[in-house]
């Protein structure tokens, strides 16, 4: 079993909004986003979620492992997740899987994503992972 940690400043806020009611469209998009977040972690290894996303914290990106696009201070959406896995190659894959995924932008994020997608590697990196000991 592997726990890792996920940093994000895309807002993948859990809502629980799975109905397409107009007036919900917002809190769905987000929803959506950490659907996406689940379901890529489920691709290759069954991943149990630990914490989820709920508060973002405002951080400086100098002290995180953030693309160098981006600077200052950023809305980040923490969630640890744990694979049944020894995978020595897990990190690896999760970035492969991740990078490039389309998602939903304009929410609560307060980066300015270039892009509707997720970037797991580059300057534009937008999502990273921590394996905790």
């Amino acid at each position: 079993m592997k726990r890792i940690n996920f940093y994000t400043l895309i807002d993948i806020t859990p809502t629980g909004i799975i109905s397409q009611n107009k007036d919900d469209t917002y809190k769905r998009n987000q929803q959506r986003n950490w659907e996406t977040i689940q379901q890529i972690c489920n691709l290759r290894y069954h991943a149990r979620i630990i914490t989820e996303p709920l508060d973002p914290r405002t951080i400086l990106t100098e002290y995180h492992k953030f693309g160098e696009f981006y600077t200052g201070e950023h809305k980040c959406w923490k969630c640890i997740m744990e694979f049944e896995t020894d995978d020595s190659l897990l990190m690896e894959k999760l970035e492969y899987d991740f990078n490039r995924v389309p998602i939903i932008k304009g929410l609560d994020e307060t980066a300015s994503l270039p892009d509707p997608l997720i970037y797991s590697n580059s300057k534009l990196k937008n999502l990273y992972f921590k394996v905790l000991e």
